[in-house]
């Protein structure tokens, strides 16, 4: 299991919002998949978070990941 700091924007109105910060442990070892990452925020911050905003791909960058 492995504990990831994940570190994310939001953008409403054509602006960017301040960066969110969430703490979570991860089992899978294929890496980190935006299934994945949009279920934390719900579980978090409730069903509609996820709902309510658009997603962009997964891309790696170096060792993280960007969305």
């Amino acid at each position: 299991m492995e504990r990831l700091h994940i570190v994310y924007f939001l953008r409403r109105k054509g602006k960017i919002d301040q960066p969110h910060l969430i703490k979570v442990h991860h089992l899978n070892n294929n890496g980190v998949h935006l299934r994945d990452f949009k279920r934390w925020p719900s579980e978090l911050r409730g069903k509609e978070m996820s709902e309510s905003y658009a997603w962009s791909y997964q891309r790696k960058y170096k060792i993280d990941y960007i969305w």
